[in-house]
């Protein structure tokens, strides 16, 4: 398939599909404004930052199976093709968190902001995702356990033992916990 075949595939699908894609964003939002003040009072509790969630963010359809965040401009995908049932407000807590650890990071840990700590952060960034999401609370909040990525399995596994009961979790706590954990692994 060549390169005009697959922008063609991609503009037909939102073309046939724009009504549908609109309904489905709606009731995406819906679903996240019964969430949201739960998320926001978690995320305040997790960072000790009332304004850490501040700024603009913009979830965009996607008829992918993957959903890409661009944390310089806040926006995210979210799934958005008819007939795929999938839980979005699981996406965009993941997604959100996201925005607030990276803003967080930038605050408090500014030796993480140099070039060559991308993908140690980025590690630290998908963890700390893994481990919150899949926490009692965070389940019974929103559903869903949190996944890690196979190359994360081990260091989730130690820590998902220390933090899944755990009740007030603490940024600082579980970042430390994995900047050690990571240190030691081979994924750097």
């Amino acid at each position: 398939m060549d390169k005009q075949a697959i922008k063609d595939l991609i503009n037909n699908f939102y073309t046939k599909n724009k009504e549908s894609i609109k309904e489905i964003m709606k009731i995406n939002q819906k679903k996240w404004i019964e969430k949201e003040e739960i998320f926001k009072d978690l995320v305040l509790n997790l960072f000790n930052n009332k304004d850490i969630l501040s700024g603009k963010y913009r979830a965009d359809s996607t008829m992918w199976r993957i959903f890409p965040r661009f944390i310089e401009s806040g926006c995210f995908s979210v799934p958005a093709s008819p007939g795929y049932n999938y839980k979005t407000n699981e996406i965009i807590a993941h997604e959100m968190l996201h925005f607030a650890f990276y803003k967080y990071i930038n605050l408090r840990y500014p030796e993480f902001n140099k070039k060559e700590n991308t993908k140690l952060v980025w590690h630290i960034s998908e963890i700390f995702n893994a481990v919150l999401q899949s926490t009692d609370e965070c389940v019974s909040d929103f559903g869903v356990k949190g996944q890690s990525y196979p190359e994360h399995k081990e260091i989730y596994g130690k820590l998902i033992q220390k933090y899944e009961h755990k009740k007030n979790i603490q940024a600082d706590e579980l970042i430390e916990d994995i900047v050690v954990e990571v240190k030691k692994s081979s994924l750097l």
